[in-house]
């Protein structure tokens, strides 16, 4: 695989587990659940299942981060 194309499929995944992530713990402020959420909020307590989506969140970013890193000592941070 390209490197390019691992770069972009690494900042996508980080992409989507920030974003719902940060969508369960929006819509769970409001009262209602997000459905691939249901089974953790139903099973773990509260505070568990927070977390939980709060590592979602921390995951996200860090992923999405050393994707769009550069690593190599050469040049700049980003790419």
């Amino acid at each position: 695989m390209n490197n390019s194309v691992e770069s972009g499929l690494l900042t996508f995944t980080g992409f989507i587990l920030f974003l719902f992530g940060f969508l369960a713990i929006v819509v769970n402020l409001i009262g209602a659940d997000l459905v691939p959420f249901n089974y953790i909020d139903a099973h773990l307590s509260g505070l568990v299942a927070f977390l939980i989506k709060i590592i979602m969140i921390i995951a996200g970013i860090v992923i999405v981060v050393i994707s769009r890193g550069n690593f190599s000592g050469e040049g700049g941070q980003w790419r």
